[in-house]
C-alpha cells in the first residue's frame, strides 16, 4: 500500500512537472514574439530617424544656398552705389568747368564794355573838333559794328554752352530715373527675401517643437539645428542698406544734383534758360548796361594806385583785364602762352596737369632753362621737373608736389593758381 501510494505521488509530481514545462514553453514562445516585435519597432524608429536627419540636411543646404544668393545681391548693390558716387563726382567736375567758362566769358564781356566806354568818350572829344568829326565818326561806327558782331558771336557761343548744359541735365535725369527703378527692383527683391525668411523661421519653429516632443523618448535628438541664423542676420543687414540707398537718392547727393539742374525742365530753349538763370542773365546784358555799370567805377590817383599794386599785384591785373583776380590771371596766362603748340589754358586745373603750360609760361622769361621744342605732353615727369627747377633757380619755391600731380589729371586749382601768381609777381611786379 505504501509503494502504491508512493507511485501515485510520483505520478502526480510528474504530471505537475509536465504541466509546468508546457506553461513555461508557452511563456517562452510569447516572450520570443515580444522580442521580435520590439526589434521590428526599433528598426522602424531608426528608419524614421534617418529620414528626419536627411530632411534636416536638405533644409540646411537650402539655407546655405539662400545665404550665398543674398551675399551676391548685397555685393551687387554695393557696386551700384559706388558707380553712382563716381557719376556724381564726374557731374560735379563738369559743372565746375562750366562755371569757370562762364566766368571767363563774363570777363571778356567786361573788357569789351570797357573798350566801348572808351570809344564813347573819344566820340565826345571828336565832336568838339568839327574838321575831323565826320571822318572819325565813320571810323568809330565801323569799330562799333565790329564790336556788335563780336557780341553776337559771343551770344551764339553762350547759347551753345547752355544747350550743352541742358544735355548734361537730361542725361543726369535719365540716370536718376534708372537708379530709382533699380532701387524699386531691389526693394521688391528684399520684400520677397523677407517672405522667404519668415517661411524658413516657421519651419525652424516646427523643428524645435518636434525636437522638444522627442527629447523625452531619446536624448540623441538634442542639439539639432533646423535652420542656421545667418540668413536672418543677412536680412537685417539688407533692409538698412536699401533704406540708406533710397535716402541718398531722394535726399542726398543725387537730389542735390537734380535740384541744381531742374530749372530748365519745361522749356529747353536757350533764351528761356538765360532768363531763369541770374548768372547767365548777367552775362548777356547789353553793352549799354555794362557801360552804365562801369561808368560808376572810380580809380585812385597815381600814388595810391602804386601802393595798392605793391601790396596786391593781382588787383592791377584785374583792373587791366576786368573781372575777378582769378580770371584776370587766367587771361594773362593765355596771353603769355599764345602761339605755343599743345597749349590750351582754359582753367587752373586740367590745363596744367601735363606740365607744358608751366614750361611755356616760364620759357617766355627763361628760354635758356627750358628746351620747349623737345618737350611732349606724355612726359609729365620731365615737364614738371624742368618747370619747377627753372622757377626754383630764380628763387620761386615750388608749392606743388610732382608725385601728387602724377596721380591725377585734375590737380587742385587753388594750389596751381597760387604757384602761377608767384611767377607773375616775380616777373611782372
Amino acid at each position: 500500500m505504501q509503494s502504491a501510494s508512493d507511485s501515485t505521488e510520483v505520478h502526480d509530481l510528474l504530471k505537475t512537472a509536465h504541466a509546468d514545462r508546457d506553461r513555461l514553453e508557452v511563456e517562452l514562445t510569447e516572450l520570443r514574439q515580444q522580442l521580435l516585435h520590439a526589434e521590428a519597432e526599433t528598426e522602424h524608429v531608426r528608419a524614421t530617424m534617418s529620414k528626419v536627419e536627411a530632411k534636416c540636411q536638405k533644409v540646411q543646404e537650402r539655407a546655405e544656398r539662400r545665404e550665398q544668393e543674398l551675399t551676391s545681391r548685397v555685393t551687387s548693390l554695393e557696386e551700384v552705389g559706388i558707380q553712382a558716387e563716381n557719376q556724381v563726382k564726374e557731374l560735379k567736375e563738369t559743372i565746375f568747368e562750366l562755371e569757370d567758362q562762364v566766368e571767363q566769358q563774363r570777363a571778356v564781356n567786361c573788357h569789351t564794355n570797357q573798350a566801348v566806354l572808351d570809344m564813347e568818350n573819344l566820340v565826345k572829344k571828336l565832336e568838339e573838333q568839327k574838321a575831323e568829326a565826320e571822318r572819325q565818326v565813320k571810323v568809330l561806327n565801323r569799330q562799333m559794328k565790329d564790336e556788335k558782331e563780336e557780341w553776337r558771336r559771343f551770344q551764339a557761343d553762350l547759347q551753345t554752352a547752355v544747350v550743352v548744359a541742358n544735355d548734361i541735365k537730361v542725361e543726369a535725369q535719365q540716370e536718376l530715373r534708372t537708379l530709382r527703378r533699380q532701387l524699386q527692383e531691389e526693394q521688391d527683391r528684399s520684400a520677397k527675401l523677407s517672405t522667404d525668411l519668415e517661411a524658413l523661421q516657421g519651419v525652424r519653429s516646427q523643428g524645435d517643437e518636434v525636437r522638444v516632443s522627442d527629447s523625452d523618448n531619446s536624448r540623441h535628438w538634442c542639439g539639432i539645428s533646423m535652420i542656421p541664423t545667418t540668413p536672418i542676420d543677412r536680412q537685417s543687414y539688407i533692409k538698412p542698406l536699401s533704406k540708406t540707398l533710397e535716402k541718398r537718392i531722394n535726399h542726398g547727393e543725387f537730389a542735390h544734383q537734380y535740384d541744381k539742374l531742374s530749372g530748365c525742365g519745361e522749356d529747353l530753349k536757350p533764351t528761356s534758360l538765360m532768363r531763369k538763370s541770374p548768372s547767365l542773365e548777367s552775362v548777356i546784358k547789353t553793352p549799354a548796361s555794362f557801360g552804365s555799370r562801369t561808368a560808376s567805377f572810380s580809380y585812385n590817383r597815381g600814388n595810391s594806385k602804386l601802393s595798392v599794386e605793391r601790396k596786391d599785384p593781382l588787383a592791377a591785373l584785374a583792373r587791366e583785364y576786368g573781372g575777378s583776380k582769378r580770371n584776370a590771371l587766367l587771361k594773362w596766362c593765355q596771353k603769355k602762352t599764345e602761339g605755343y603748340p599743345n597749349i590750351d589754358v582754359t582753367n587752373f586745373s586740367s590745363s596744367w596737369s601735363d606740365g607744358l603750360a608751366f614750361c611755356a609760361l616760364l620759357h617766355t622769361y627763361l628760354p635758356a632753362h627750358i628746351p620747349y621744342q623737345e618737350l611732349i605732353s606724355q612726359d609729365k615727369v620731365r615737364n614738371l621737373t624742368l618747370a619747377f627747377q627753372a622757377a626754383e633757380s630764380i628763387g620761386i619755391k615750388p608749392s606743388l608736389d610732382i608725385e601728387e600731380l602724377m596721380k591725377t589729371d585734375r590737380p587742385d586749382w587753388q594750389s596751381v593758381m597760387l604757384y602761377v601768381s608767384q611767377i607773375y609777381k616775380y616777373f611782372e611786379t
